[in-house]
């Protein structure tokens, strides 16, 4: 027989993608805003990069990852949740109860790249494990993977996944809503 733990992240979080683009693509992609009046964020929501770029094909906003994909709740805007009780993650942190390992993602800028930003709210980390009946649950033993995400002016902390005495624990799916999106141009010509 065992015991099962649920484990959830709950607060505000993002959704990150970085694609390359050329200084030719680029130029298509300003001009054509000049041209129509479009922001970044309406060209990116709506997949107008295939009729500006006709020479590959660009898919929807979220596959625009070649540079870097990233998802995740903001460390500094969420709660972890253990069998439904609240708890405070940097409070966790503070009194040694848990650990954070950071991974550090810095863009510079030797490429032209667009970086999109899906603001997420809810359930942004849904998972569970079990112990047998003999094993004590220990905070001690868990552990969160945090992505730092740095680009130009913008930086995010976003929690990966969470381990429980070092063996990931198995995420069943965000359960969130679109809060916003935003893009970035990042142009190196």
């Amino acid at each position: 027989m065992s015991k099962k733990y649920t484990i959830q992240i709950v607060g505000y979080g993002s959704e990150i993608v970085q694609a390359k683009y050329s200084d030719e693509e680029m130029d298509k992609i300003i001009t054509y805003m000049d041209e129509t009046g479009h922001e970044l964020e309406d060209v990116t929501l709506n997949n107008l990069f295939s009729e500006i770029i006709d020479d590959r094909e660009i898919y929807d906003w979220f596959e625009q990852d070649d540079m870097g994909h990233y998802y995740g709740g903001e460390i500094d805007g969420c709660s972890l949740y253990i069998n439904g009780e609240e708890n405070d993650i940097h409070q966790m942190d503070e009194d040694g109860n848990i650990t954070i390992e950071y991974n550090s993602h810095k863009i510079t800028g030797k490429d032209n790249i667009i970086t999109t930003v899906s603001q997420e709210k809810g359930i942004l980390f849904d998972g569970e494990f079990e112990l047998d009946d003999d094993e004590v649950f220990d905070t001690k033993k868990l552990k969160m993977i945090v992505d730092e995400i740095e680009y130009e002016d913008y930086e995010a902390s976003l929690i990966k996944t969470i381990e429980y005495n070092n063996e990931e624990i198995t995420e069943h799916g965000p359960d969130t809503r679109g809060k916003g999106i935003e893009s970035y141009m990042n142009l190196i010509w």
